[in-house]
């Protein structure tokens, strides 16, 4: 089939509607660019990658990601006890 579809009309578009489906592929550059942009990540070494390891890696920034976001949730909750614990007096 993958041969097919690389000496077809369209090949190499049809080929990465079979691999990566529409939204996989976006969803696909949106995270290398996220990667790349955010978090400094050399595309290279990410590509180079074998699967489970860009899994496992996504997984670990994910949760630092997750953490970083509750962190701030409650230094945030706290400097508004703060201030209206100032406001009060």
């Amino acid at each position: 089939m993958l041969i097919c579809t690389y000496f077809c009309a369209g090949g190499s578009k049809r080929f990465f509607y079979l691999s990566f489906g529409k939204d996989a592929l976006k969803e696909y550059y949106s995270l290398n660019f996220s990667l790349l942009y955010h978090h400094k990540i050399d595309f290279n070494l990410f590509e180079d990658m074998i699967p489970w390891e860009k899994d496992v890696y996504i997984a670990m920034l994910v949760n630092k990601v997750k953490e970083e976001n509750e962190k701030r949730k409650l230094e945030a909750a706290e400097r508004k006890a703060a201030a209206s614990k100032r406001t009060r007096r």
